[in-house]
């Protein structure tokens, strides 16, 4: 039985369309600007169509920025490595607050609700000082550990939801007759971590 008439339907997707429009029209004109040229972008009144685009500055960036490669390197690595140790981290810790009872269990993760709530910038004089302290500065360490520090909580909490919505018998089923643990593992639990990490 379907669940929605043509016309329920209808509007249900122009107010998808006008959704996506306004957040993707940025974007566009993110990616527009970039192929005007320089003295386009401050004229006035803002012309929104030009007829000299041109991928010239995705050329001439490589020049301007002679370490740019090594930046976009740096960023993938970062987020690869923050990713992959959040998941060492997350993963048995979200699986043990979903499925098991132990001291405390409640506290912890509320304790773990309240660190979301600060800034990172409130720590970020103390946490300097300490990774100065450490000799960590200027370092592959000092971006993966605080990155790792932050999303913990956050990804323990999405993570214990997301297994709740399971049940034992679907968890059984995912790892024994629909994949393998491997598989599992990435379509119910690595995947959220990957895309809120990513993002």
């Amino acid at each position: 039985m379907n669940k929605y008439n043509p016309f329920e339907k209808i509007l249900i997707y122009f107010g998808i369309f006008v959704f996506m429009t306004f957040i993707l029209l940025p974007f566009i004109e993110m990616f527009y600007a970039s192929l005007r040229p320089l003295d386009h972008l401050f004229r006035s009144p803002y012309q929104f169509y030009s007829d000299d685009l041109s991928f010239w500055a995705y050329q001439e960036m490589w020049n301007t920025v002679p370490m740019l490669g090594r930046y976009i390197f740096n960023s993938f690595f970062l987020a690869s490595c923050v990713a992959i140790l959040t998941l060492v981290f997350v993963i048995p810790a979200a699986y043990a607050y979903a499925r098991f009872k132990f001291p405390a269990k409640n506290t912890s993760l509320y304790i773990l609700l309240a660190i979301n709530m600060f800034s990172g910038a409130v720590i970020l004089i103390p946490l300097y000082k300490l990774l100065r302290t450490l000799g960590l500065l200027n370092s592959y360490q000092s971006m993966i550990i605080p990155g790792v520090a932050f999303l913990i909580p956050t990804a323990i909490w999405l993570l214990k939801s997301s297994t709740n919505t399971q049940t034992h018998h679907s968890s059984f089923k995912y790892t024994w007759i629909s994949c393998s643990w491997y598989l599992c593992i990435y379509r119910c639990i690595c995947s959220t971590i990957l895309i809120c990490d990513y993002i």
